[in-house]
C-alpha cells in the first residue's frame, strides 16, 4: 500500500489493545483479538484502527509510556496458541483475578507457556526466524541482553548493575551472551512469536481496507534497553519535562531523558532513523508522542540551583532540529506515515511547520477555540484545517460525556447550536440527541481524519488514565465484552447506524 492511499479522508477509532475482551482471553486484550475487531469496525465505516504503545514493561509498572523497551512487543500481548493453550486453562483463571490487569500475573503466565512451546522452536528453528533477525538485529541482541540482566539484577535500574554491564564492556557482554545463550535465544524467539502474530494481524487489516496507527513515545524510560545503548545521545545534566501551562505554574517535570542534540546529529540521526524503520514495518500510521519535543525539550538541570530552559535555545535553531527530524521520519516510512501529537503549550511556529510538512496534528474538539477572542467561541469543525485528526479527547482526557457535565450552560447551548441539534427548548444534558449530534459535527469536519475513543462512539464514562495519579485503575479500562457483542445491544446498536450514515454522508472511506 503506497502512502498516497493513506491520505484520504477516514474514520477511525482508537482501542487501546489491553481494553479487548475477546472469549478465552487470560483478563488482558491480545494481538489475536484484533482481527474480530477489525471485522466489526469494517462494519460501519471505520478504517482506521489506533491503539496505544504496546512495548515491554518492567514489574510494577503500567504505563505504556514508560515501557522497558522502545521496541520489543509485551509478552502480555501474545496469543497463545496450539497445543500450549489446551494446558493453560489454570494459567488463564491466573491473570483474570483481581481488580484491573493484572500486568504481572499474565506476563508470568504467558511466558511460562512460551517456555514450554520454545522447546519445540529450538529443536527445528524455522527460516522466518532468521528474516526476523536479520530485520531487528539492530535492536533485538541488546534487548535480550538488558532483560537478561534486569532479571539477574533483580529488576534495577542499569544504573545500579555491576561496571561492566553498566558501562557494556564487549568482553563482559559476549561472555554473558555465551553463558546464558539459550536464555537469551528464549528472549528473542519471544518476540519473533509476538512479531509474527502482528504482521498477520496487519496483513488481515490490509486485506479488509482498514489501516492500523500506532504509538511511538517521544522519549525513552530513563530505565530502559534504549537508554542503556544509546547513553551517547543522552544528556545526563537534564530530564524532560514540560513547561509551564493551565494545568502546572511550575512545569511537569516527567523525569525522562534529554537528548543531547549534538551527538545525535554526528550520528546522523540513526536513532530517529531506526525508529521511523520499526514503525514502518508495524503501522499504517503512527503517532509521534509530544512531537514538539523534536523542535525543543524543556530541560530541567540535575543541578537544582540552575533555571529549566529550552533545548536548542533560539526559535531557528527549534525549527531547524525539527524540521530536520520530522522530514527523517518521512523519508525512512516508506509504507508509513506519521502524525503529531501537537496538544499543550505549542509555539504558532511548531504548527506552522507541521502543517507545511503536511504532518496531520490533533484537533481535540473541547480545546479548538478562538482563545485570543473575547468571546473564545468554539471552532467549527468545517474549519480545521485538512492535514489533522479530528476527535473527541485522547487517552488522558475525561470521556466526552463526563467533560459535558463540566461545562456551563452557555458552552453547552453554543455546541448545541453549531450540531444544528434543536436544543433551543430541550434538555442540555448529555442525551442520545446531543451525543450524535456532536459526533456527526466531528464526522463532517474539514479533517483528513476523525479517529475517536470507542468510549465516546456510545457515550460511556469509562476512563483509561488520569495523568498525575498511580493505581490499578489506570492503564486497567477493559470492555465489558466481546465487540461483536455491542451489535446486540439495542442502545449500541442505534449509535452504530447512525455512525454509519454519518461517515457515508461525510465521504470518509467506507
Amino acid at each position: 500500500m503506497g502512502k498516497h492511499d493513506l491520505l484520504k479522508r477516514r474514520a477511525g477509532i482508537v482501542v487501546p489493545l489491553f481494553s479487548l475482551n475477546e472469549p478465552g482471553n487470560w483478563g488482558i486484550g491480545e494481538i489475536g483479538h484484533l482481527n474480530p475487531l477489525i471485522d466489526w469496525m469494517v462494519s460501519f465505516g471505520q478504517t482506521v484502527l489506533q491503539v496505544l504503545p504496546f512495548n515491554e514493561m518492567s514489574p510494577g509498572v503500567n504505563s505504556p509510556y514508560s515501557a522497558m523497551s522502545l521496541f520489543a512487543i509485551d509478552p502480555v500481548y501474545v496469543t497463545i496458541e496450539g497445543g500450549v493453550a489446551a494446558q493453560a486453562a489454570p494459567l488463564m483463571e491466573k491473570g483474570r483475578k483481581g481488580k484491573g490487569v493484572q500486568y504481572e500475573k499474565i506476563r508470568e503466565a504467558k511466558l511460562a507457556c512460551l517456555q514450554k512451546s520454545f522447546e519445540q522452536f529450538r529443536a527445528s528453528i524455522p527460516p522466518s526466524f532468521g528474516d526476523f533477525e536479520r530485520i531487528n538485529g539492530w535492536w533485538l541482541h541488546d534487548y535480550a541482553l538488558f532483560r537478561l540482566l534486569k532479571e539477574k539484577n533483580n529488576w534495577y535500574n542499569w544504573t545500579h548493575w555491576a561496571p561492566a554491564f553498566r558501562n557494556r564492556e564487549k568482553a563482559a557482554l559476549e561472555g554473558l551472551a555465551l553463558a546464558e545463550a539459550d536464555r537469551v535465544l528464549f528472549l528473542k524467539y519471544v518476540q519473533w512469536v509476538a512479531w509474527e502474530q502482528w504482521k498477520k494481524v496487519k496483513r488481515y487489516a490490509e486485506s479488509k481496507g482498514v489501516l492500523i496507527k500506532g504509538d511511538i513515545p517521544f522519549a525513552p524510560s530513563d530505565d530502559s534497553d534504549a537508554a542503556w545503548v544509546n547513553r551517547e545521545i543522552i544528556d545526563p545534566n537534564f530530564t524532560l519535562g514540560a513547561p509551564p501551562d493551565a494545568f502546572s505554574a511550575t512545569g511537569q517535570e516527567w523525569g525522562l531523558p534529554v537528548y543531547h542534540i549534538g551527538n545525535m546529529e554526528a550520528q546522523n540521526f540513526n536513532y530517529w532513523r531506526n525508529r521511523a524503520r520499526w514503525a514502518d514495518e508495524l503501522f499504517h500510521f503512527y503517532r509521534i508522542d509530544h512531537v514538539v519535543g523534536c523542535y525543543r525539550m524543556y530541560a530541567f538541570p540535575t543541578h537544582r540551583g540552575d533555571r529549566p530552559r529550552f533545548i536548542p535555545e533560539q526559535e531557528g535553531q527549534q525549527k531547524n532540529l525539527g524540521e530536520r527530524i520530522i522530514s527523517i521520519l518521512k523519508h525512512e516510512s516508506k509504507s508509513s506515515y506519521p502524525m503529531a501529537e501537537d496538544l499543550g503549550v505549542i509555539p504558532d511556529f511548531v504548527r506552522e511547520s507541521l502543517t507545511r510538512l503536511q504532518v496531520p496534528g490533533y484537533k481535540i474538539m473541547r480545546w479548538e477555540k478562538y482563545w485570543k477572542s473575547p468571546q473564545q467561541n468554539y471552532i467549527h469543525p468545517c474549519d480545521y484545517p485538512e492535514f489533522s485528526i479530528a476527535t473527541t479527547g485522547s487517552h488522558d482526557t475525561d470521556t466526552l460525556a463526563e467533560w459535558w457535565e463540566t461545562i456551563g450552560e452557555k458552552e453547552r447551548r453554543e455546541l448545541v447550536e453549531m450540531t444544528g441539534v434543536d436544543g433551543q427548548h430541550g434538555s442540555l444534558d448529555f442525551d442520545h440527541r446531543i451525543h450524535m449530534g456532536l459526533l456527526e459535527m466531528l464526522y463532517h469536519a474539514d479533517s483528513l481524519f476523525v479517529i475517536l475513543p470507542i468510549q465516546d462512539l456510545f457515550g460511556w464514562r469509562d476512563r483509561i488514565n488520569v495523568p498525575g495519579t498511580c493505581g490499578k485503575t489506570n492503564w486497567s479500562y477493559r470492555l465489558s465484552g466481546p465487540v461483536g457483542m455491542l451489535n446486540k445491544d439495542s442502545g449500541c446498536r442505534s449509535c452504530i447506524d447512525e455512525i454509519r450514515q454519518y461517515i457515508k454522508e461525510a465521504d470518509r472511506e467506507i
